[in-house]
């Protein structure tokens, strides 16, 4: 058992490698509580993931038999556990002794990706972050029970209570259900309200000949009845006859407040209820999975540990392998898709409405001629100079001159991921520049970087940080010198970091400036007349290059289910050729056996995501409800189930899959 609140065992070149990271995942946007790590082995490692990542849970042979499994997996080669986070505070994660150094580094950068997720995510907000606590608490109750109330029955009765923790009702967090109580006042509108309704099903001034008609006795016979019923129902509820008063998803909340329960009972039940809503809250695993690959791996980027790149992306890469329903590659994949989307325009009526070939064939190109228009607002000449603006602005970028190499665009292959994010950022460009400039006079006039330098040369007399590069000690040396300083803003960006956004946007600046003066005379690019009428159907322009804010926004609004439902679209679908497939048995005639084997089913987009969705709406659990806790008033328990296409004993076959 371990005590994460005691000072974790990091070693000191890991420590300087999490002040970097989190340096940069800071810089890019991200935003997290305090985050801590624990340095443990093996075996220790399956231990932890057994209990989801708590020091301290209630004990139950489960939980054992889950570590030894993990432990088997390890051992056999069959699985290797990374890390493990959970939403506390302070954060914490757990990291291996026996992975190579690089995976931890990248570990601590996933884990950037949680935390964020942890923080911002709404669906994440009604997670206790002291569940630690709350867990530690359990376990030392059981252990109470069970001395007072005998080990084998408290266990006993932990294990059924175990076999039905999924019957609660996990959107009742988001979603308002109807009160389960009714107090007098409530009876006495809604009994006023039926009688204003019983009232009005014929008026007053009803001709009496047509209230003898057949149809309409009928209609008033419905009626009447129906206010007869809804009168009843809320004279049980009134009187606690009925229970519950409406159906009822949380079975568990229902035994606690109406069975005839031990108070030890109802604390067990309660415990385990508690403890399956705050996994439950979790319904964002892939974009979780997606959202920290995806950081991961731009932080890992940013921070070059040279020889040891390689190693690491053949770890990505088999992390991120393409099979089945992998989160951590589907929605990196999906992510990925939406910055492209939202940088060159590709999402909305103009893009999902184009019927136009010469249109969609030549995007990026339309898309600008578009926007320009739009923003000309009929104004000839002036488009005129901006099209041929942007003709050498696209002539240019293929030559080199404007901040990437002229053999990245030998083909067409990469203009459509650099073209228009290049033109967005061109009309900000000296704005930006300015900014960046100013950042780095800042940290010249405070002579920060001097005060780092020293910092560096007192690190490295000290005999402990032997076989640590300079640039290794200047990660703490930096923060201690920043944070001492109390600029946090300017600890965000190196001056190395600084000094290439400046070059980046000075040669934007540079080039708006040569063609002010020159009005350099490149050939406009031709105007097809289908881009014309296509334009002339939509009179706003189109934002372009806001995909990282995309992004930050599904990170803050979504769970898995809008995710999919918003962003998975029939594009993304074909070109990362998802499809279904199913089992199907044939007999062989040699073994007078039948044998399963798997074959594609469908590609049929629609028919994938409605599967797709389909798993993120009960989470593959049947759908079961309380209907009443007094039937035919025998004292029995009538639960109904909500057929939605999962059977009740679907967990008994053949295990997991759809």
């Amino acid at each position: 058992m371990m005590d994460h609140q005691t000072a974790p065992k990091l070693p000191t070149r890991l420590k300087l490698y999490k002040y970097e990271v989190e340096r940069i995942a800071n810089r890019d946007g991200l935003s997290f509580w305090d985050t801590k790590y624990e340095m443990v082995s093996a075996d220790e490692m399956s231990e932890v993931v057994a209990r989801h990542g708590f020091p301290v849970m209630p004990a139950h042979w489960r939980t054992g038999m889950e570590s030894i499994m993990n432990k088997k997996k390890f051992r056999y080669g069959m699985g290797r556990i990374f890390e493990i986070v959970i939403r506390v505070k302070p954060v914490i994660g757990f990291l291996m002794d026996s992975n190579h150094f690089y995976d931890n580094v990248a570990v601590m950068a996933h884990v950037c990706g949680h935390a964020d997720m942890f923080l911002n995510n709404s669906f994440a907000q009604f997670a206790d972050p002291n569940m630690d606590q709350v867990f530690a608490s359990d376990a030392t109750m059981i252990e109470t029970f069970c001395r007072q109330y005998g080990e084998e029955r408290v266990k006993t009765f932990f294990d059924r209570v175990l076999s039905i923790e999924n019957l609660i009702d996990a959107n009742s967090l988001y979603v308002r259900r109807p009160e389960q109580t009714l107090s007098p006042e409530e009876y006495e509108t809604r009994r006023t309200k039926r009688r204003v309704e019983a009232e009005q099903i014929f008026p007053k001034d009803f001709p009496e000949y047509l209230e003898s008609l057949p149809h309409n006795r009928e209609f008033k016979k419905e009626e009447e009845t129906r206010l007869a019923d809804e009168e009843a129902k809320d004279r049980e509820i009134l009187s606690g006859l009925k229970i519950p008063a409406h159906p009822t998803k949380d079975v568990l909340q229902f035994l606690v407040d109406h069975s005839p329960l031990e108070p030890w009972q109802r604390s067990m039940i309660e415990m385990v209820r508690r403890s399956r809503y705050y996994f439950s809250q979790f319904r964002c695993k892939f974009l979780h999975e997606g959202w920290a690959s995806l950081h991961e791996e731009l932080i890992m980027r940013e921070i070059r540990m040279d020889k040891d790149m390689t190693r690491w992306n053949a770890t990505l890469a088999s992390v991120q392998r393409k099979s089945g329903m992998n989160p951590y590659r589907l929605t990196y994949d999906l992510l990925l898709d939406v910055k492209h989307r939202w940088d060159t325009g590709r999402h909305g009526a103009i893009w999902e409405d184009c019927d136009r070939y010469e249109v969609k064939n030549n995007w990026d190109r339309f898309i600008v001629y578009h926007n320009l228009r739009v923003e000309c607002a009929g104004d000839q000449t002036r488009f005129e100079r901006r099209w041929m603006e942007f003709s050498q602005f696209l002539h240019e970028l293929r030559e080199g001159k404007l901040s990437y190499p002229k053999e990245l665009f030998i083909n067409d292959r990469f203009l459509g991921q650099y073209l228009l994010t290049h033109w967005a950022e061109y009309a900000s460009a000296e704005a930006e520049l300015k900014k960046y400039q100013a950042m780095l006079l800042a940290i010249e006039a405070k002579g920060l970087e001097e005060q780092v330098g020293i910092a560096v040369a007192n690190l490295r007399a000290k005999k402990s940080n032997t076989g640590l590069s300079d640039k290794e000690l200047a990660y703490k040396a930096r923060r201690d010198v920043y944070d001492r300083a109390k600029e946090h803003a300017l600890y965000l960006w190196t001056p190395d970091e600084l000094k290439g956004k400046i070059k980046h946007f000075q040669t934007l600046v540079d080039f708006s400036d040569r063609y002010a003066k020159e009005c350099l005379t490149v050939p406009a690019i031709s105007i097809p007349n289908d881009w014309v009428d296509y334009s002339l159907r939509h009179k706003e322009g189109v934002v372009l290059g806001v995909g990282k804010k995309k992004w930050f926004e599904m990170r803050k609004t979504h769970d898995d289910f809008g995710v999919f439902d918003d962003f998975f679209t029939k594009e993304f679908c074909e070109r990362e050729q998802y499809f279904l497939f199913k089992a199907k048995e044939k007999y062989n005639p040699e073994t007078w056996e039948l044998e399963k084997r798997y074959v594609m089913e469908t590609r049929a987009f629609e028919r994938i995501k409605r599967n797709l969705l389909f798993q993120f709406t009960d989470f593959h659990t049947p759908y079961i409800e309380v209907i009443d806790g007094n039937y035919k008033n025998n004292g029995e328990l009538l639960l109904r189930h909500e057929h939605n296409g999962i059977d009740i004993d679907w967990w008994s076959k053949d295990g997991m899959f759809v």
